[in-house]
């Protein structure tokens, strides 16, 4: 190849493209979680933190303890684990104990849903997304960028497809080294043709 075609093209990191463009545009995060309209996840009377209250000391650290988790824990797989078990037993409390030590002790984002079918909002699957997205924010320039535009564009969240909202997540997961993601009850969730398409 001629060195004038070298000139042409050069490869650049689109992580650090992103960041770039969030410094220069500065997109209002609390404009961008407004807009989201996410359920109440952090407020005292969410599912989450009623699980996470209603553990006595100690609450699913066996679960920490398991070889099972041990090796969903060291995989760079990025890997699913299960937690099954009869209503009742306590799966939720569990999931809310996981949310939480993550949380504190891993240092990346944790992105969380509980349903909750007699709750509307977290009986929705497009609340686990706005969720989510609302979640990753502060750690992906991607979807800042992403979801900016769509509010300078005025385009209403109404307006905006599953699938779009989709994108943006998987993107902003792909634009950071690690995350962990929790859902809990999703025998509970309405499904809709959307989400699953």
């Amino acid at each position: 190849m001629a060195q004038s075609d070298s000139d042409e093209f050069e490869f650049v990191d689109s992580l650090a493209v992103a960041k770039e463009i969030a410094f220069l545009r500065k997109p209002d995060v609390n404009k961008i979680r407004t807009w989201l309209n996410p359920t109440n996840y952090t407020a005292s009377s969410s599912e989450y933190h009623r699980h996470l209250s209603s553990q006595a000391p100690g609450t699913g650290e066996w679960i920490r303890e398991t070889s099972q988790f041990k090796q969903w824990h060291s995989s760079d797989s990025h890997g699913s684990i299960w937690i099954k078990a009869v209503p009742g037993a306590g799966k939720s409390v569990v999931a809310a104990s996981m949310v939480d030590s993550l949380a504190r002790n891993e240092g990346v984002p944790v992105l969380y849903f509980f349903f909750r079918q007699i709750i509307e909002t977290n009986r929705q699957s497009r609340s686990l997304l706005r969720d989510w997205l609302c979640q990753l924010l502060h750690a992906s320039e991607i979807i800042q960028i992403s979801l900016w535009d769509l509010i300078e564009d005025k385009k209403a969240l109404e307006t905006v497809s599953t699938d779009q909202l989709w994108k943006m997540l998987l993107s902003g997961l792909r634009s950071v080294e690690k995350a962990y993601i929790l859902v809990d009850a999703l025998d509970e969730m309405d499904l809709d043709n959307d989400f699953l398409g």
